[in-house]
């Protein structure tokens, strides 16, 4: 289970840019001819858990939103959309007759911290008088509820995270229930290999901290390949793509809520 972290500040978007750069050379493709637009209808295949009898029902109204990347360490550079996806996230369950309220990162760090603080204390061992410095999530979550007065039937945590996408032909990738086209290809090339690409990974507990699912949809690549150069870049606009974002949030929340079409 994940277990409970501050999120560190992001750096400025040249410097973060840079440093995805770096992180793409372990991706670099094989060129080789392409077509047009990638197809918008296929099956859902992505990665997923979704705990016995905890599917969406009607009766769950409420949830609690925390902030992006508390459950794993940011990538700087890609938070770009975050509140276009926090919005989109609200619409989604909205539109499924869920409630939800977006908890400041803020008012996280300062209720976590208080959460921590009880969760140490009831695990203090008499002998050693320490515990581990990591707190699995499901233990503050209840506490967090409480010290911040919610009534929130589940927790959602989203991440945004480094996936690898494949190139399935032509200029195509696939990855997390999604499929985009390449950028910067041209000359009639095709793609091979693997790149890295963003995903919007859900993680949703119940109020009392136990895990019901966890999934991945996918956003958009993160690079970018310049032919003439020989080499990738971040893309200029880097999840700007608002159909992408919301196919990505709809697919991330799927099969917890599968009756809507991505």
């Amino acid at each position: 289970m994940p277990s409970h972290r501050v999120p560190p500040s992001t750096s400025t978007r040249a410097i973060a840019r840079i440093l995805l750069i770096a992180l793409c050379l372990s991706a670099l493709a094989c060129a080789g001819g392409g077509g047009s637009g990638a197809p918008r209808s296929y099956k859902i295949d992505h990665e997923y858990t979704l705990a016995p009898g905890k599917k969406l029902h009607p009766g769950t109204q409420r949830a609690l939103l925390f902030p992006m990347n508390v459950a794993f360490e940011a990538v700087a550079g890609l938070d770009v959309a975050n509140d276009d996806l926090f919005r989109m996230m609200t619409e989604f369950l909205a539109a499924q007759g869920v409630t939800a309220t977006r908890l400041s990162q803020r008012e996280y760090a300062r209720s976590s911290r208080i959460a921590v603080a009880k969760v140490r204390k009831q695990m203090m061992s008499g002998e050693s008088g320490t515990v581990s410095d990591q707190i699995d999530l499901g233990k503050i979550i209840p506490l967090i509820l409480e010290e911040i007065g919610s009534d929130a039937q589940v927790v959602i945590l989203p991440n945004i995270v480094m996936r690898v996408a494949e190139y399935g032909g032509g200029r195509l990738l696939r990855w997390d229930g999604v499929v985009r086209r390449e950028r910067g290809v041209g000359g009639g090339r095709s793609m091979s290999g693997r790149i890295k690409a963003g995903s919007l990974h859900t993680l949703i507990f119940d109020a009392e901290g136990d895990s019901v699912f966890n999934g991945f949809g996918g956003l958009d690549p993160i690079y970018e390949i310049k032919m003439a150069e020989s080499k990738f870049q971040v893309r200029d606009d880097l999840f700007e793509d608002l159909e992408n974002l919301q196919e990505g949030v709809c697919i991330s929340f799927n099969p917890w809520i599968d009756t809507v079409d991505c």
